[in-house]
């Protein structure tokens, strides 16, 4: 889902199968966390009255990456509340 550009040079069980390519900066932090909450949300979806949107977003090394997503995607813009993180 998200990568970048960077050659992996560990050995680890874990290490991306994709040459030149792994997750770096926290991403699979990011994506760990994300699909955690999701899993968490779905189990308790009945006690929730408002629509759940989760997205990751793409590019965020650079400021383009959400400005991009937002604008092609609106995304946003049913949005009432928007919580972010970052590793």
């Amino acid at each position: 889902m998200d990568a970048l550009e960077v050659y992996e040079k560990n050995e680890v069980e874990y290490k991306s199968q994709n040459e030149g390519l792994m997750h770096a900066c926290g991403h699979d932090g990011h994506m760990a966390m994300l699909l955690g909450a999701a899993h968490i949300l779905n189990e308790v979806k009945d006690q929730i009255s408002r629509e759940v949107v989760l997205f990751f977003q793409p590019a965020e090394e650079v400021a383009s990456g959400a400005k991009t997503m937002i604008a092609e995607s609106k995304i946003l813009d049913t949005v009432d509340a928007c919580f972010a993180i970052h590793l």
